[in-house]
This record gives structure tokens, sequence and C-alpha cells, in this order.
């Protein structure tokens, strides 16, 4: 198979293991990234590590399931190869919508590093000058 999936808690991560990724695979990466976005992982990893060359029409997947896993609130990360990569010039600029990362493991540990601090509504609602009109019609 030309995919290795894995998991890590609430992140999945697809390893392409091809030097090309292409039309021919795009279709079976669309399918394999919806039922697991399905599933509610929000948290995804792509590994391209391994891929000397990405067709325009595999990288609309990617941008494609970047835009569902926004909607849900979640994110989709890139690991790019090390060596480089022979891509277009427009394909360059299309993988700057994405966060992108030249290993796995930084790709993991940049999930895990996210947190949303509480906030307590008593506290907001003290800061604000009574005063003070905030809006008015």
């Amino acid at each position: 198979m030309e995919f290795n999936k894995q998991y890590w808690d609430d992140i999945f991560s697809v390893q392409i293991k091809l030097k090309r990724a292409t039309f021919l695979e795009a279709e079976r990466l669309k399918q394999v990234l919806n039922w697991e976005i399905e599933k509610e992982f929000k948290k995804v990893i792509i590994d391209l590590s391994e891929c000397i060359y990405i067709d325009p029409v595999f990288l609309s997947v990617l941008i494609s399931s970047l835009k569902k896993l926004i909607i849900l609130g979640g994110n989709l990360k890139i690991v790019l190869p090390k060596n480089g990569y022979n891509l277009e010039n427009h394909v360059v600029k299309s993988l700057s919508v994405f966060d992108t990362y030249y290993s796995h493991h930084e790709a993991v540990e940049s999930y895990k590093k996210v947190f949303v601090t509480p906030f307590k509504e008593e506290k907001i609602l003290e800061e604000l000058p009574e005063t003070k009109i905030l809006f008015s019609i």
C-alpha cells in the first residue's frame, strides 16, 4: 500500500510512501482523509517526506481536506522532503497555505503545543469600565 496510517491520541497521520504523488493516488488519499475526518479526527498530518514530485491534482485533494478541517475547527499539517522536490511554481505557492515541517516528529509536537486557556467571564466583566459606551445604535 502507498499510504501508512498512524494514530496518536487525537492526531491522524498519513505517510505517503511514493516518489511521485500523482492524480492516480489522489482519489485514494481523498477517500482515506474523508473517512478519518468523518470519524472526527481534526488534527491531520500528511507526510510527503519521501516524495520528489507532487502533482497539482494530488495537491488539490490536500487543499480541499484542509478547507473541511478548518470548517470543523481542525488543521492539516504537511511534512516536506528534506532533500527538496520537483514542483511547479503554482504548486510551491499553494503549499504556503499549510503549516509545513521537515520532520514528522516536529509536526506531531506542534499539535501538542496548541492549547486553549479557559477564560472566566466574571474577570472579563470586571475589566470593562462601566461608564464607557462600547456599542451604540
